[in-house]
């Protein structure tokens, strides 16, 4: 009897400096740089990004590997969560979402408060980070 594979996810960029997401589009679609082995549950619809430096320290560190599937265009379910967040100028960041001061605004505070808060901006999507894995709890 052949050894099943298990599930993997595809990782499609790295976060750094300022909390910024880099991602990379030199990759077939629904591929990644490398991969990951997917914890029990995760959807197929899921991406891994892997964190390089330290600026969202304490919260995420060197080495994490920050898990995310759900893309909302209408993140309202998603407001004082740590997300991924896509702007509508082409950055994505990984900030706690908040409302802004008007419908379609949206406030963007630092995970470890280093920074001011980017305050109404209008953004494409938000998708909470929904699992945050050790460096030595995954494979890459």
């Amino acid at each position: 009897r052949a050894a099943v594979s298990p599930a993997t996810i595809p990782v499609v960029g790295y976060v750094g400096a300022a909390s910024e997401y880099f991602g990379f589009d030199d990759h077939a679609q629904g591929q990644g740089l490398d991969e990951i082995d997917a914890p029990p549950g995760v959807p197929e619809s899921a991406v891994a990004v892997i964190v390089r430096g330290d600026s969202g320290y304490p919260a995420i560190r060197e080495g994490m590997v920050l898990v995310y599937w759900n893309c909302m265009p209408d993140p309202t379910d998603a407001v004082g969560e740590d997300c991924f967040v896509k702007l509508k100028d082409g950055r994505t960041l990984v900030k706690i979402l908040e409302r802004g001061t008007a419908a379609g605004l949206w406030t963007l505070v630092s995970i470890n408060a280093s920074t001011a808060p980017i305050r109404d901006v209008e953004i494409e999507w938000a998708a909470p980070i929904e699992i945050r894995l050790r460096r030595k709890n995954w494979k890459g």
